[in-house]
């Protein structure tokens, strides 16, 4: 759910023991913002490429007070959502869609204490990519043949 415009640094943290959090075995990942993020202001991005991939994105951040406040979003749409199951260069029915949101607010309540927001979606919608040419493997009455290329198939995904 985080997107890399948000990240300034990731490490995994491991050694020659376990990693260990609150008496339980774990991985710990450390998650570090990027520097100027509570700078005030952002930026707005737009990468295209092959297989109709289009990427707009924006993060935006700033200090008012005591309060800090980060924004990110981004949205990935392409041509090609999943493996391409045949020889073609396209796959049928290969179509995907892709939004990431985060949102981060902390503000200081005197004397040391704060209160922070954070939240965050990852939405995907992918295509599953027709077979041409299966033969059905279940038969039903009536029905002598299925045209495989024909299938609608669809994997949503939300956090």
């Amino acid at each position: 759910m985080l997107d890399s415009g948000f990240v300034g640094n990731l490490a995994v943290l491991d050694g020659a023991l376990p990693a260990e959090y609150g008496l339980h075995t774990a991985g710990i990942v450390d998650v570090t913002t990027r520097s100027g993020a509570f700078d005030n202001g952002g930026d707005v991005g737009l990468y295209g490429g092959s297989r109709g991939t289009i990427t707009p994105s924006f993060d935006y951040g700033g200090t008012i007070d005591n309060t800090e406040y980060f924004f990110t979003g981004r949205y990935f749409g392409t041509e090609e959502g999943i493996e391409n199951p045949t020889a073609s260069l396209n796959a049928i029915h290969d179509h995907s869609d892709q939004d990431k949101f985060f949102g981060y607010v902390s503000t200081l309540l005197g004397d040391g204490g704060r209160l922070s927001f954070i939240t965050g979606s990852a939405v995907g919608n992918y295509q599953i990519p027709n077979n041409p040419g299966q033969p059905p493997v279940f038969t039903l009455p009536g029905v002598t043949s299925f045209d495989s290329s024909q299938l609608n198939e669809h994997q949503f995904e939300q956090n």
